[in-house]
């Protein structure tokens, strides 16, 4: 059986498991779903998680029932695609577990250079979190903002409700119904921003501005001014991260914090020259050329006491 019109009798839906998610179920989950998974691999097998992004597919992102219950984003098959009708010349792939699906256009593939840097920035990742953070969500479907607690996946600009927020998001040239990630005062990716150099730098320069509530918005740059902060992995981070964002509405308010939504669209143009950082880059801006990285906004709520 392929991955077209499977359908599961056991759990009576079309959800596909695949190795990765079954891998990060905790006791409980693994035993409630057990039944539904053999059921799976006897009559399909279990796919990795990348055969699947490769794949035609439908991806069902996270979302909250009208009871308040949060249903994990998962994939399903695609109803009505069985059949290898007019992809005759295509390339058909065997998968894990035995199954076959049409492959997906050829000039989507990563080169080896793209590749073997993919693999490099997979291992900088464990001290570069918050640049692995954006990148593992462009990658793959939002899957680091699924499993932080502190982070909220919003589908569609729609979903917000500020008028003032979307008309920012207009000007900095966030396209309309883009998805996006919001991170909380809580997150540790927001908390290694608030002690950003970069930031207690904007603070301390505009104190008075911002007791006063006279900035609405404003850019703030991440990149490193000195050998110091490229050598800091911190402030690297950062800058690999977001390098430009713009403050919205900071404000130190009456009780000594300064709170602002920090706002970024993950997204790449192309750079000349010789530099360093341009290497990481225009591997960025390939990748999303050929639909291999998402684009997307990232919003984090920013709540720091002032000393």
């Amino acid at each position: 059986m392929s991955l077209k019109d499977f359908f599961n009798k056991v759990s009576g839906s079309d959800k596909i498991y695949y190795a990765e998610k079954i891998g990060r179920m905790n006791p409980d989950e693994f035993q409630l779903n057990e039944p539904a998974i053999d059921y799976q691999i006897s009559n399909l097998g279990i796919p990795r998680e990348a055969d699947l992004v490769a794949s035609d597919e439908v991806y069902v992102r996270s979302y909250t029932r009208d009871d308040g219950t949060k249903v994990r984003a998962y994939y399903r098959s695609k109803p009505g695609s069985s059949g290898k009708t007019g992809i005759s010349n295509d390339k058909i792939t065997l998968l894990d577990g035995k199954i076959e699906y049409n492959s997906p256009i050829k000039n989507n593939q990563m080169t080896f250079g793209e590749a073997f840097q993919d693999s490099v920035y997979t291992i900088l990742g464990q001290v570069m979190p918050l640049a692995y953070n954006n990148l593992i969500n462009a990658r793959y479907n939002f899957i680091m903002a699924e499993q932080d607690n502190n982070a909220h996946f919003i589908n569609d600009r729609a979903e917000l409700k500020n008028i003032d927020l979307k008309t920012v998001m207009n000007k900095i040239g966030i396209p309309e119904h883009s998805s996006g990630v919001l991170y909380d005062s809580n997150s540790k990716i927001t908390r290694q921003l608030e002690n950003s150099s970069t930031l207690k730098a904007f603070i301390k320069a505009n104190q008075k501005a911002l007791k006063n509530g006279e900035i609405q918005k404003t850019l703030i740059d991440f990149t490193p001014e000195n050998i110091v902060k490229i050598l800091n992995k911190k402030d690297l981070d950062n800058f690999l991260g977001i390098q430009h964002a713009t403050l919205y509405k900071p404000i130190i308010d009456k009780n000594g914090y300064f709170n602002a939504l920090l706002i970024d669209y993950y997204d790449f143009t192309h750079r000349k020259g010789i530099n360093p950082f341009n290497i990481p880059n225009n591997w960025g801006y390939s990748l999303q050329q050929k639909k291999l990285i998402d684009n997307y906004f990232n919003i984090y709520y920013i709540h720091k006491r002032i000393k």
